[in-house]
């Protein structure tokens, strides 16, 4: 465990933490703080067991490791989750990713007028564009139609009012 001069033999320990704003301790066997940072650590350690703690927002998340070469802790090895407002760099903004998802979305064929073998029985569902303009057409005709009707109506009861009233 140690070399020849009796100095114990050093072990490189990095640590990154789950959040670039973490705040990361290293707890000896003994349960005795050895090291702090924030974010990231970069230290030599004496071989032996490690308790590793990260915390953020009031949360906290421990690991146990066995130092006996060197060892690198990352980012995405840690279950600590914090959910924030605050921007966090080298990530894009949620409504970024809105957007590009409602993009990739709107330029996918959607309603295509193709049957495959499997879909025949569907096929006649759809509408092809010629049948949906013709459709849309007689609805616009059968509105006129309706407001003309209504119009009349409401003319005739006019001109029924004015005779009726003229006449008494």
């Amino acid at each position: 465990m140690s070399d020849q001069t009796g100095s114990p033999a050093l072990v490189a320990l990095k640590i990154e933490g789950p959040n670039p704003a973490s705040e990361l301790a290293v707890y000896d066997h003994s349960f005795k703080l050895v090291q702090t940072g924030i974010g990231r650590i970069d230290t030599l350690l004496p071989r032996g067991l490690y308790d590793l703690e990260a915390s953020i927002a009031n949360q906290r998340e421990r690991k146990s490791v066995a130092l006996r070469g060197p060892l690198t802790v990352e980012a995405g090895q840690w279950d600590l989750k914090v959910r924030t407002a605050a921007p966090v760099s080298g990530v894009l903004p949620a409504h970024t990713l809105h957007e590009q998802k409602a993009q990739q979305h709107s330029r996918a064929a959607t309603m295509t007028a193709t049957a495959h073998a499997d879909d025949s029985a569907h096929a006649s569902d759809l509408f092809s564009a010629r049948e949906w303009q013709a459709f849309r057409d007689s609805d616009i005709q059968a509105a006129r139609a309706i407001v003309v009707l209504i119009g009349s109506i409401f003319v005739i009861g006019i001109f029924l009012y004015t005779v009726v009233a003229s006449t008494l």
